[in-house]
């Protein structure tokens, strides 16, 4: 299996959650079909693995294991920031 398989699977199953209308074009590019000014345009996402990592924060350590994947953050939503985004998503016919 490739270096950044197992990665890239979790990110697109993430993304497809999100834009369950993704679509992928000759099993290589992820397409985000969305409206913007009444009309469709496509989002192209390709994911490559980095053939070294570096640091979000310069020259800090990158800490992460290669046989685990980065614990995430808890992400906490108040009800304010639900309803905009559901107002959001329906302007957009999601």
């Amino acid at each position: 299996m490739a270096k950044g398989s197992f990665a890239k699977e979790q990110i697109i199953a993430k993304i497809q959650e999100i834009y369950p209308n993704a679509f992928f074009v000759d099993g290589k590019e992820l397409r985000i079909p969305m409206i913007e000014d009444g009309t469709e345009v496509q989002i192209k996402v390709a994911l490559t693995c980095a053939k070294e990592n570096v640091s979000p924060l310069g020259d800090a350590e990158i800490s992460i294991s290669a046989d685990q994947p980065a614990p995430a953050a808890p992400v906490q939503v108040s009800q304010q920031e639900k309803e905009t985004i559901e107002a959001m998503m329906a302007r957009l016919n999601m």
